[in-house]
């Protein structure tokens, strides 16, 4: 399954119009590198998808990109795990 870079920024840009209400949208970590066209995370990705997040007025919890270990090669959460988009407040 192979998805176009752009493709992740109009979903996150859908999840926000969605999100206009008190509410959020939960996706595994997998779910959400695949609609940038990835199957693995890397910093520069991770980097893009939060931007992606901002831009559409999104942010991610827990922290997807956080890492753990003595030299932080590991990341904290698995590819399964999931995580919650939710909508920044503009007030």
């Amino acid at each position: 399954m192979t998805h176009s870079p752009n493709e992740g920024t109009e979903k996150v840009a859908a999840i926000a119009a969605q999100l206009r209400r008190p509410r959020f949208e939960s996706v595994t970590i997998r779910r959400l590198i695949g609609w940038y066209g990835y199957k693995y995370r890397s910093m520069g990705l991770n980097r893009r998808i939060k931007r992606g997040l901002s831009e559409a007025g999104l942010y991610v919890r827990p922290d997807f990109g956080a890492r753990v270990g003595p030299h932080n090669h590991n990341y904290r959460y698995a590819l399964d795990h999931q995580v919650r988009l939710l909508l920044r407040r503009t007030d």
